[in-house]
């Protein structure tokens, strides 16, 4: 039985796949198999898929009808041999030590969980990989972990996402099927990494409440994501910024406010990213979503938290004025001069202070 099992969806990315497969079948840890489930490709990716599998026994093709990438997923996952399980996706790749650096860090750390940073900067792969600087973090720390760690590593270009990802982690497979866990096949716009990814967290701590997250702040995996066929892009339409902030509340900060033991300042923390984005749609033109924002019960439900527990910062300030232009004006300035910014800031931060909270 391999040691770790390697999941890759894929769907119509014939001039890419090579490139992802052959940083697979270049890792330093060779006791692997790579599942590679072919979603109903029509341009030629089965037909690689089934060479790298005749060349390579420890790659295997699975051939499905199209059903996305979180029916293609939960198929490899059925379908995986190994006690470890990790996801790759189609135009992306592993750093050559990836696998072999998961698995020593799970040894170092048995019974936590493991994950690692990425990167879109292929300049970063050229500095020695490192296992030093590893992070730790608890339940309840969760949201200092996901406002605090995007992409990173030596020369990295940072990508200011929430990690919400799931090629970056290690995960155990027994406890994915005993769990029940899958991907939603009805996500099909975006969002299914949170969806999971928070689901996952909510039953591992569950399971094993005194468990750690261990962080390798080195870049085991590249995120391709500048290309049009990217995983990430392949939705059947992409969700406005509203849509996904939204989500993003319904998936992650009602969890983190009501499943776990998140400190109010960590979780005001994520509601202000969340306030920003909102703010920050208002710059996204005429397909945003906007127009309905004042009624979403996320979006009441997010001002009145930050109403209730007295936390000031201008993004939820000028949100609660229900000012477009005025929220367009704070998102511009702090991406140019920043002078309105301040200003702004400033004269919220002197109406509210004798009794709110500056974050």
């Amino acid at each position: 039985m391999p040691a770790v099992s390697v999941v890759v969806p894929v769907y119509n990315v014939k001039e890419l796949l090579p490139l992802c497969l052959d940083s697979i079948a270049a890792q330093t840890f060779a006791d692997f198999e790579c599942i590679l489930v072919d979603d109903g490709s029509t341009d030629g990716s089965a037909e690689v898929c089934d060479a790298y599998a005749a060349k390579d026994g420890r790659f295997r093709v699975i051939h499905k009808a199209n059903g996305g990438v979180c029916s293609a997923r939960n198929a490899g996952v059925a379908a995986a041999a190994a006690d470890y399980l990790v996801f790759c996706d189609q135009d992306d790749q592993f750093h050559p030590e990836a696998l072999a650096s998961a698995l020593e860090l799970q040894r170092m750390y048995p019974g936590d969980f493991i994950a690692w940073a990425f990167t879109q900067d292929r300049s970063v792969w050229d500095a020695p990989s490192s296992l030093d600087g590893v992070e730790s973090f608890s339940s309840a720390e969760l949201a200092r972990f996901y406002m605090g760690h995007y992409s990173c590593g030596p020369g990295g270009r940072c990508c200011n996402l929430m990690d919400t990802f799931v090629w970056n982690k290690l995960f155990p497979t027994a406890f994915l099927r005993e769990e029940g866990l899958q991907f939603d096949p009805s996500y099909k716009h975006g969002m299914e990494d949170a969806t999971f990814m928070f689901q996952f967290w909510e039953k591992f701590f569950a399971r094993y409440p005194g468990a750690l997250m261990r962080w390798c702040p080195y870049p085991f995996y590249f995120w391709n994501d500048d290309n049009a066929k990217s995983v990430t892009k392949q939705k059947d339409e992409r969700l406005s910024r509203i849509d996904r902030q939204c989500t993003l509340y319904d998936i992650a900060f009602v969890p983190l406010r009501d499943n776990f033991p998140t400190p109010p300042k960590a979780l005001a923390s994520l509601g202000l990213l969340l306030t920003r984005q909102f703010c920050l749609a208002f710059n996204d033109g005429p397909d945003a979503g906007t127009d309905g924002l004042w009624d979403r019960p996320q979006f009441i439900e997010l001002m009145e938290y930050f109403r209730t527990n007295r936390y000031y910062h201008v993004y939820p300030w000028v949100l609660s004025m229900r000012c477009k232009p005025l929220c367009r004006l704070v998102c511009n300035s702090y991406d140019r001069s920043q002078w309105w910014y301040w200003k702004l800031y400033r004269i919220g931060w002197l109406l509210h202070r004798r009794s709110w909270e500056w974050l």
